[in-house]
């Protein structure tokens, strides 16, 4: 039998030689810090790479490409609105590049040609009816953001309950309360928090298998109480022919700038006469350029993908049809009575 999360805190607690009090307390910290941590920033704007080399990818095994590489340039904002792009290439010379983004109404998904400022694509999406999350930029910072339930870490600390002080001092909780487990692997999730960086996530790991998947090498203070991640890496290890390869990836995130500026521009996508819309709002496929543009806006917005469409409303048709009737009779009665 696999030991409960409670089990583990126990003999934790026997073996450091902890007071329960002292225990809670901690974990009581941990929630109000990281309130505090996420109610510092209404919107919050953050740029980072992530790479990685063949002597430590076994994905590049029989190609010519000795590294790879991923910018991403991440924009949150409380109201809804964000951007994520992404621009990535290997030593091999190929490039990408992508950017998803969306304002208050619509979500827009472009995709690009090479190095090209222009969208060759863009597809619109009701915001109402689409999953809003930026996807993978989840890993340079596990845990803090949560794509499925768009949240910080500060919303879902409340729900986790248990927790166990390290020899180290930090503070190792189960994931799934964060939101964070791995059905694929059979494995649950260790969250790993230090309180000398204001009980942000340092590492997790899974159990059984016991490596650490995410690690923080070093913090930043952005200012003054206020710390994020700044570099650490990513280890995955597949068992490949009965073999376990590893897969690591560095990451470091060089730019994290609170409530900055945002201006409505930035949350619009970059096209030209000849970029192809896909607007699933209206049902129609077009060129930018072309003159059907101006019309888009002025077409009602389609009912989202969850909502029924409750089709015509024949109570309130024959209700009107009755008085038009009735009206009309009424006029005809009048005149005739006038021209007797």
């Amino acid at each position: 039998m696999r030991p409960t999360f409670r089990a583990i805190l126990v003999s934790g607690m026997f073996a450091l030689g902890l007071p329960s009090g002292l225990q809670a307390a901690d974990l009581e910290e941990a929630k109000r810090q990281l309130a505090a941590w996420q109610q510092s920033f209404q919107s919050i704007r953050i740029k980072a790479r992530i790479s990685s080399e063949a002597a430590t990818n076994y994905r590049f095994e029989g190609s010519k490409v000795t590294k790879d590489w991923r910018d991403y340039d991440w924009i949150w904002e409380a109201s809804g609105r964000f951007r994520f792009e992404s621009v990535g290439g290997h030593d091999g010379g190929h490039r990408s590049r992508s950017l998803r983004l969306a304002n208050l109404a619509k979500k827009y998904t472009c995709s690009f040609d090479g190095d090209s400022e222009f969208a060759r694509e863009v597809m619109i999406q009701d915001i109402i009816s689409v999953n809003v999350s930026q996807g993978g930029f989840d890993q340079p910072m596990w845990i803090l953001w949560d794509s499925d339930s768009h949240s910080w870490i500060g919303d879902r600390i409340p729900s986790v309950s248990e927790a166990v002080v390290t020899a180290d001092g930090m503070l190792d909780v189960s994931g799934d309360p964060l939101g964070f487990s791995d059905g694929y692997y059979g494995s649950r999730y260790v969250v790993t928090l230090d309180p000398e960086h204001g009980y942000l996530p340092q590492r997790f790991r899974y159990e059984p298998h016991n490596h650490d998947r995410y690690t923080v090498e070093e913090f930043q203070e952005v200012q003054p109480d206020f710390w994020f991640p700044q570099r650490g890496r990513i280890l995955d290890v597949m068992t490949i022919d009965g073999q376990p390869r590893e897969f690591l990836q560095s990451w470091e995130i060089s730019q994290v700038e609170l409530n900055p500026e945002l201006p409505d521009s930035l949350f619009f996508p970059p096209m030209h006469d000849d970029t192809i819309v896909t607007n699933h709002i209206t049902g129609q496929k077009y060129r930018y350029g072309d003159p059907i543009t101006v019309l888009i806006t002025e077409v009602p917005r389609r009912p989202a993908e969850h909502e029924s469409d409750p089709g015509p409303n024949w109570i309130l048709i024959i209700t009107l049809s009755v008085i038009s009737v009735l009206l009309w009779r009424g006029v005809k009665g009048l005149y005739a009575r006038r021209n007797q």
